[in-house]
């Protein structure tokens, strides 16, 4: 999981926004995660996996 540090260091380092960091991190997540899992989008509905 990647903290508050770990994710500034990674802006500063690729020259882009937090928004996008998170971005990039969310995808990572919702690819690793099992089958039927919740997850918020990004317009603000609930999907599964």
């Amino acid at each position: 999981m990647l903290d508050r540090a770990e994710a500034r260091r990674f802006e500063a380092e690729q020259r882009v926004s937090a928004g996008q960091v998170g971005r990039v991190f969310a995808q990572q997540i919702m690819q690793k995660a099992p089958r039927g899992t919740p997850f918020l989008t990004e317009s603000g509905r609930w999907t599964r996996k």
